[in-house]
């Protein structure tokens, strides 16, 4: 993998080892707690973020918005602890393997044009 995005994974590492310790402290009370009425659940803001690297992906392989829809319907956890944590690892583990196997030359591709940053020198 390239030294750069080696360098941004770590620091991802970092966000989704936080994260799983944030959610370690909840309880399963506070996941079905909703502070604002009309709005998602502190367990469904979970369940949908913890598919978010994966859906990111799958957005820059090319999926279509129906693509996206379908992963949505199958693929966000039930709102609780284990399960939210499972998905997080298994989609953020997603990333991070697809991202390795793309080239250099392959992510200026995906972004179409030439980005001129250190990454890609």
């Amino acid at each position: 993998m390239n030294v750069y995005c080696t360098g941004v994974f770590k620091e991802m590492d970092l966000a989704v080892d936080s994260i799983i310790k944030l959610i370690n402290t909840l309880s399963e009370e506070d996941l079905k707690s909703r502070p604002t009425e009309g709005k998602w659940a502190v367990g469904e803001l979970l369940s949908h973020m913890s598919v978010l690297c994966k859906a990111d992906f799958l957005i820059g392989a090319g999926a279509s918005e129906a693509d996206l829809d379908h992963f949505y319907e199958e693929a966000e956890p039930d709102a609780n602890r284990e399960a939210i944590k499972d998905s997080l690892i298994c989609n953020y583990s997603y990333l991070k393997e697809g991202i390795g196997r793309l080239q250099e030359a392959e992510l200026v591709h995906v972004l179409k044009r030439e980005p001129n940053v250190q990454l890609f020198e």
